[in-house]
């Protein structure tokens, strides 16, 4: 596999945890990247054929343009809460045609991980909309 030589700048505290992990500190860094995609494409496959279409299309909407800290990314109840704002203010359930009810029952199911791979794939989707369709996109 062919590599690319990067240059990081890492808080402190993360270079602290990696370094306990061994001692090249390139392969942990490998390592640990390579963790995270495989915990995130597991966590995404167990809700894919969970939420329906417009459900897809309800969540892209509601966290267009919002910035999740690291800390609230993988929050179940940030998540709902967030879903509750976006048809409390804006409509967004409504406007989408869901039952938010039963789109929340849905959510509690989840745990912290799917939660933060859907933010990662609704995040990397208004990266690239212009080049994806949402209704191809939210067929998932």
């Amino acid at each position: 596999m062919a590599a690319k030589a990067v240059s990081l700048r890492l808080p402190e505290e993360l270079v602290e945890r990696l370094n306990k992990k061994g001692d090249n500190f390139t392969q942990t860094v490998i390592n640990e990247l390579n963790n995270l995609d495989r915990i995130r494409l597991v966590s995404l496959g167990e809700v894919k054929g969970l939420f329906t279409q417009q459900e897809w299309i309800f969540i892209a909407d509601a966290f267009n343009g919002t910035l999740m800290d690291s800390a609230l990314r993988a929050n179940v109840g940030v998540f709902i809460a967030s879903c509750e704002d976006a048809e409390r203010f804006e409509g967004k359930a409504g406007l989408h045609q869901i039952d938010l009810a039963t789109f929340l029952e849905k959510v509690r199911t989840l745990r912290g991980a799917n939660i933060e791979a859907i933010i990662n794939r609704v995040e990397e989707y208004w990266e690239h909309c212009h080049e994806i369709d949402i209704n191809s996109w939210s067929q998932f």
